[in-house]
């Protein structure tokens, strides 16, 4: 039996695979470059959605995140960690990330 040359559900998890590579939000926290690719040591994403109604873009330089705009659509404070590191409950403290309600 031949398949079709189009599978939907294959290239979406394709697209889904490589957002989660950049963000990740299961667990009540959004992980900025959780499993960052080594082969993308610049670049910048735009409109990624995390769970709790948020978007997020990002930038990141050397393999390291240099700026993230999250945008709230609820007007809630998000948890956030950064490519392994603690998470940061206070965003004014942390100076690479942006907070817009």
């Amino acid at each position: 039996m031949a398949h079709p040359p189009f599978q939907i559900e294959a290239n979406f998890g394709y697209a889904a695979g490589f957002c989660e590579m950049l963000l990740q939000s299961h667990d009540g926290t959004i992980h900025l470059l959780p499993a960052f690719p080594e082969a993308w040591p610049n670049g910048k994403v735009t409109g990624l959605a995390a769970r709790g109604n948020y978007e997020v873009d990002m930038e990141w330089k050397n393999g390291e995140l240099t700026a993230a705009t999250i945008r709230s659509r609820t007007g809630k404070k998000p948890k956030v960690r950064i490519s392994g590191g603690a998470v940061i409950e206070d965003l004014s403290k942390e100076s690479r990330i942006k907070l817009e309600n």
